[in-house]
């Protein structure tokens, strides 16, 4: 079910590294699908991330965004 929440949020199929024309936008979108992933794995009191609880999957999904803005920050 989890896996399911964050496969849907981070939408990630294959990599894309063309970033040609508006990377500003793809680079937000990224940041905000990075920060509703973290956001299934919060505590609902603090609204602290409990990052022991987050799945490899979604780790995975994460580093990949962070990679992709990496590459946008350096083109």
């Amino acid at each position: 079910m989890i896996e399911e929440q964050v496969e849907k949020i981070t939408g990630l199929k294959k990599p894309v590294y063309d970033y040609k024309g508006d990377g500003g936008a793809t680079y937000e979108e990224n940041q905000k699908r990075i920060n509703e992933t973290i956001g299934l794995f919060r505590d609902y009191n603090t609204g602290e991330p409990i990052y022991e609880f987050v799945t490899g999957k979604a780790k995975a999904n994460i580093r990949q965004l962070e990679k992709q803005n990496e590459l946008i920050r350096e083109s």
